[in-house]
């Protein structure tokens, strides 16, 4: 061992075959540190028993370990390990779990199945602020959840998700391949809140629920607490045949208001609380000032309809495929077309659209602009061209042109 200014600390052993010492600990004036072939162990012991400690070794690489036996002759697992072949290794409190390895991240630990919840920004629905797919509770911005309106519930009220026409509804058949469990996961602040899952396909049973802290019910009631915290609040629950179920949400505080936000829907396949928020189906992202509105019926946001009957109270800029009238008209000398008439149309002759404003009256629609379309095409094989108009529109073909035009409520234009 010598330790001298010049050379800092060192630990030499005399090796044979070159006839001379060799560091085995360096420790140099400027702080270089070396161990030739060598291996830490930095170990921490409370009341005589080992309970973590972090190895570097060449042989294996660096990890942390914990004692999972409480006595002086500890049984180590790995929280942490970085091998000597760069894979990284990462447990949980039991030794469970590879977050990492030469294969990128553990699919156990994507979030990869959509949010099944309906509208869980809370858009507004109406003048009233009702959200868009709940019955009860008004659509705030007062509640400062990142600049979103949230669900706010004054004391006693409750708010039920509901369907609308088709949309609202969350079958877990949908994945019970994938899970016979269901998680519902939200963020609240203000008064107490009682959340309960119903079986709207038998009778709005409610659903036994588990907690985050393994508390049992038909319903789970939350404290008030005074702000928004980062943890969602999660319960989870197994179902069997329900194709139907809808999560209820309750003020049970006697004074203060309750928000809640965030909201998700999903298949429990890993049995923790979703590790971030995803939008549900049909919610808008938030515009300027945190403004988010679904103004029903009438919206921006179109949706396709594939049916055989024109589909009633369609929102704006919508589509529907026909599928009753799925060939093409056969006739030959059709030259005013009506509501009924086939939605594609081989012509020879100058076609006459129907008057646009008749569309919202068609079977007591209230609003069908952006959903009638037809297809023409110029059937003729000669020279020459037909005229597709109503009143100051008006289209020219080519033989064997075609065009689309779609009723936008006034007037047809072309698509």
């Amino acid at each position: 061992m010598i330790i001298t200014p010049e050379n800092g600390f060192q630990i030499d052993q005399w090796n044979e075959s070159i006839s001379d010492w060799r560091n085995v600990v360096y420790i140099g004036t400027n702080g270089e540190f070396c161990i030739d072939n060598g291996y830490v162990q930095l170990q921490k012991i409370y009341d005589s028993v080992p309970t973590n400690q972090i190895i570097i070794d060449p042989d294996v690489g660096f990890k942390i370990q914990k004692n999972i036996t409480p006595s002086s002759t500890p049984t180590w697992f790995d929280v942490l390990l970085i091998d000597n072949e760069g894979d990284v290794r990462l447990a949980d409190e039991n030794g469970n779990g590879t977050i990492l390895d030469q294969f990128g991240l553990d699919t156990k630990f994507i979030k990869w199945f959509k949010n099944m919840e309906y509208n869980t920004g809370f858009e507004i629905y109406d003048e009233d602020y009702m959200p868009h797919y709940w019955d009860g509770g008004v659509s705030t911005q007062s509640s400062s959840f990142f600049g979103s309106r949230s669900l706010m519930l004054v004391p006693t009220e409750t708010s039920m998700r509901i369907m609308r026409g088709s949309k609202g509804l969350v079958n877990p058949q949908w994945y019970d391949d994938i899970s016979h469990k269901t998680r519902v996961s939200f963020h609240k602040k203000g008064g107490k809140v009682r959340i309960s899952v119903l079986d709207a396909s038998n009778d709005f049973t409610p659903f036994t629920l588990t907690d985050e802290n393994g508390n049992t019910g038909s319903y789970i009631e939350y404290a008030y607490n005074a702000n928004w915290v980062p943890e969602s609040y999660t319960v989870s629950f197994e179902h069997g045949s329900a194709t139907d179920i809808r999560v209820k949400f309750e003020n049970s505080d006697s004074v203060e208001n309750a928000y809640i936000d965030g909201v998700i829907t999903e298949p429990d396949y890993t049995g923790k609380r979703p590790s971030f928020y995803t939008e549900g189906m049909d919610s808008v992202t938030i515009g300027e000032n945190g403004v988010s509105i679904i103004e029903y019926p009438s919206t921006v946001h179109g949706n396709l309809y594939v049916q055989p009957e024109i589909p009633e109270e369609a929102d704006e800029n919508s589509v529907w495929v026909d599928t009753d009238d799925p060939t093409i008209d056969d006739g030959t000398t059709t030259t005013t077309l009506t509501w009924a008439s086939p939605r594609q149309v081989n012509a020879t002759s100058n076609v006459t659209l129907p008057n646009p404003a008749s569309a919202k009256a068609i079977e007591g629609s209230t609003a069908h602009s952006g959903v009638v379309m037809f297809c023409i095409r110029n059937a003729n094989t000669a020279n020459g061209v037909i005229s597709v108009g109503y009143d100051s529109f008006a289209v020219y073909l080519f033989p064997q042109q075609s065009i689309t035009v779609r009723c936008i409520g006034t007037a047809w234009e072309v698509v």
